[in-house]
């Protein structure tokens, strides 16, 4: 899965997902836009949020997740929990990630 953020004037986040398959087959792609605002790193949460939830409604698994977001992805490495908004989606994602693989 391939997943991508952008922040929208005046307020809001652009999110997105593609899912192939191990082939590199396209299986499917959504996106969605949700309101308010927030950093980029964290839109970029929201958007593997996003999609690790339609994987999991549709049995795609097991699953690799790719980011452009390095700051994220080091985040994720690191498996240490934070006291910040960041910290809830990433907790998110792994729990996610658990169920999906």
């Amino acid at each position: 899965m391939n997943s991508d953020a952008g922040l929208l004037k005046p307020s809001g986040v652009g999110l997105g997902c593609v899912f192939k398959n191990w082939d590199g087959k396209f299986m499917g792609a959504l996106a969605g836009k949700e309101m308010g605002s927030c950093r980029q790193v964290e839109a970029e949460a929201r958007a593997i949020v996003l999609g690790l939830k339609e994987a999991n409604r549709r049995g795609w698994s097991p699953l690799i997740v790719e980011s452009d977001c390095l700051n994220l992805v080091k985040l994720l490495e690191r498996d240490e929990e934070h006291r910040t908004e960041l910290g809830v989606w990433c907790k998110e994602i792994r729990k996610l990630a658990e169920v999906n693989s």
